[in-house]
């Protein structure tokens, strides 16, 4: 068969496409030169190899790793990377003859790769399908601390010292230490704290509890005579009346919230014999409530009823007909009109309660029961906030048993809320309604106590849609998207050595902008003692930030914490003395109230300060009588960042660190 000729000219680097019929294998190409000399060439014709089926990405520091399986055939092969999916797509590598490879990122943004095969003649295969993936998030504010103790509990994060930047990171060890770590790293003065043959196994909450405007960790330590709760100042020192002594049984839930509607959160822990305490600023109000079986169901607190006090929602058992019922206990353990709600066949030993709006055609905010029994498996319940019954039966969602609450987000961007569910290695995702969505393997953590690592919820790669993250029991951290697809750049391979200790991650991360540049921060201790932080670069609200939601463990969808509130003060009672409170609410938007007390008349002023140094506003100056005043400050015209505020007095001044978010 003649095909033609293909082409003539004096020029060389010519390219002449032909179209081959497929029955042809071999073909001979004569070519005539000057001189009417003719060389022919014999072509064999060859069909390239297949692409690789698949391609596989590792996320590191720095870079990615791309590797595939061999393709029947193929000598060699070509990796292509691209802005989009959609491309264009460039040549990042030469040929290489292994199927890997490594391509250092300078920018932490998703990219695309394809991979094709070449044979010995160098024919090019077409391309795999493009694969998403992008480099790990940064370590920072600091690089990996190791710290005595740590990797059970999960961690949270407080603004415990005005005059350093950003929050500070509390942590408590398993056994025998608390850290409390500024954002470069270091320890604050008068931290860790160590307590010989203690263990530690609830999450601490950080508020203020004594009423003074400057907020404590509350910390729950079990000795083999007993628990006792403390309560620290940010210098370490204990506060006044604390520590609480409560019973033998080992505390592993610790909340915090306005049961009594004074304006000052109380402190709420359960132990594992199911008894749950009361604690006051006063001790002599504590009290306690014994729900007549050990169980480790973790509490929620939410104001059910809109009185302004928090109830205590709680699922116990009854041992003789093994059907729980879900409580809402007041300050003095009675509960409104509606509750108990009995929860039928389902007798929960552990798991938790969470409360959110999942449904707004129904008054208030919903309780999400996920109720585990290591001989019944795990239910799924809801019931609304009036109580009176469940919403639906209890569906059984799996036949191991869940020791964690749920997370609560919206995860797939359809403005509705999702249940997240981690029981043994699985990640459940249930719709508002409880119909499930995904059910996924995700190599969760060995179930050692309860309670440890349950999921978080937020954007971690800046793409506007909330993931979730967990840790596992081989090290890694991982996180998935609503269909339970990596994320890019997860997961973070945390790995130390062999054996679980190494490995193992029991904490659930925490999402905070901690160093207050204005972008979230990811932090989580590991049980090799290790806590890293790392900069996620995404500025978009977490809808599930940390362990049990918020600083206060409160199990809340949309709770927000008051950073400090206003003081009230008896006028006529004492005479006060020179104090600049903490604003409110901090971090701001638009307008900032600050509150001070002067002790006498005389000149004085409040001025704002950037973090260099530089005088940004004279707030207030002059004099005022003696006593306790307030401000409000308009900050609209305020640029976003770090500022701190001072009082200045004759008899001194003071300094209060203050964030202004867009």
């Amino acid at each position: 068969m003649n095909l033609g000729e293909i082409g003539a000219g004096k020029n060389t680097g010519y390219r002449y496409p032909i179209r081959i019929p497929q029955s042809i294998s071999s073909l001979t190409l004569l070519l005539e030169v000057g001189g009417g000399s003719r060389k022919a060439y014999q072509l064999l014709l060859r069909d390239p190899p297949p692409p690789p089926a698949s391609i596989n990405l590792f996320s590191e520091q720095g870079g990615v790793r791309i590797t595939w399986p061999k393709a029947q055939g193929a000598k060699g092969y070509k990796v292509y990377r691209a802005e989009r999916p959609e491309g264009p797509y460039s040549l990042v590598s030469g040929v290489i003859g292994d199927a890997s490879f490594w391509d250092e990122l300078g920018d932490d943004r998703t990219f695309w790769w394809k991979v094709s095969s070449l044979d010995q003649y160098l024919n090019e295969s077409s391309a795999s399908e493009p694969v998403a993936g992008r480099r790990n998030p940064q370590q920072g504010p600091f690089s990996p601390v190791y710290e005595d103790g740590i990797g059970y509990p999960s961690p949270q994060a407080w603004d415990l010292d005005p005059l350093r930047p950003g929050k500070e990171v509390v942590i408590a060890g398993l056994k025998d230490y608390i850290h409390i770590v500024a954002t470069d790293g270091s320890p604050l003065p008068g931290w860790p704290k160590f307590f010989p043959g203690s263990n530690i196994y609830a999450t601490p909450v950080i508020g203020d509890i004594t009423g003074d405007g400057i907020p404590e960790v509350i910390v729950s330590l079990s000795f083999s005579d007993g628990s006792r709760i403390y309560a620290f100042g940010a210098d370490g020192s204990v506060a006044e009346g604390w520590p609480r002594s409560l019973g033998s049984g080992r505390v592993i839930s610790l909340m915090m919230g306005d049961v009594d509607g004074d304006g000052t959160p109380e402190v709420v822990a359960k132990d594992e014999q199911g008894v749950i305490y009361l604690l006051y600023p006063d001790p002599a109000k504590d009290s306690r409530h014994e729900t007549g079986v050990g169980n480790t169901v973790f509490p929620a607190l939410a104001d059910l009823d809109g009185d302004g006090k928090a109830e205590i929602i709680d699922c116990p058992y009854d041992p003789y007909t093994y059907k729980g019922a879900l409580h809402a206990f007041r300050e003095d353990w009675s509960e409104p009109k509606g509750f108990p709600v009995q929860v039928d066949s389902v007798a929960p030993t552990c798991g938790g309660v969470s409360v959110a709006d999942l449904d707004p055609s129904y008054p208030g905010p919903e309780i999400i029961l996920v109720a585990g029994n290591p001989s019944f498996g795990t239910y799924l319940a809801m019931a609304p906030a009036g109580g009176g019954a469940l919403l639906r039966p209890p569906a059984k969602v799996s036949p191991l048993s869940a020791t964690i609450p749920p997370a609560v987000a919206d995860l797939d961007g359809d403005g509705k809320l999702d249940i997240a569910i981690m029981i043994r290695e699985s990640l459940l995702i249930c719709r508002h309604d409880g119909v499930i969505t995904l059910r996924k393997l995700a190599r969760k953590h060995f179930e050692w106590w309860p309670g440890s690592g349950g999921p978080v919820a937020g954007d971690v790669d800046n793409d506007g849609n909330q993931d979730l993250l967990f840790g596992s029991f081989n090290g890694l951290l991982q996180a998935v998207d609503a269909a339970g697809n990596q994320v890019p750049g997860f997961p973070l391979n945390l790995s130390m050595g062999a054996d679980w200790a190494g490995n193992a991650i029991f904490s659930s991360p925490l999402i905070s902008d901690i160093d207050g540049d204005g972008k979230l921060n990811m932090i989580l201790p590991t049980y090799a003692r290790y806590l890293y932080a790392w900069e996620l670069g995404t500025d978009h609200e977490p809808a599930w930030p940390s362990f049990r939601h918020d600083p206060w463990n409160t199990g809340y969808y949309g709770f927000t914490v008051p950073e400090a509130k206003p003081l009230s003060f008896n006028h006529d009672s004492q005479k006060p003395e020179l104090a600049l409170y903490a604003p409110y609410p901090n971090p701001f938007r638009d307008k900032l109230t600050i509150t001070y007390s002067l002790p006498d008349e005389s000149d004085f002023c409040i001025r704002l300060y950037s973090v260099d140094g530089r005088r940004v506003k004279e707030i207030t100056q002059g004099k005022e009588s003696a006593g306790f005043h307030a401000l409000s400050f308009d900050a609209r015209d305020l640029a976003s960042g770090v500022y701190f505020l001072r009082l200045y007095h004759p008899q001194g001044q003071f300094t209060r660190k203050i964030t202004k978010i867009k």
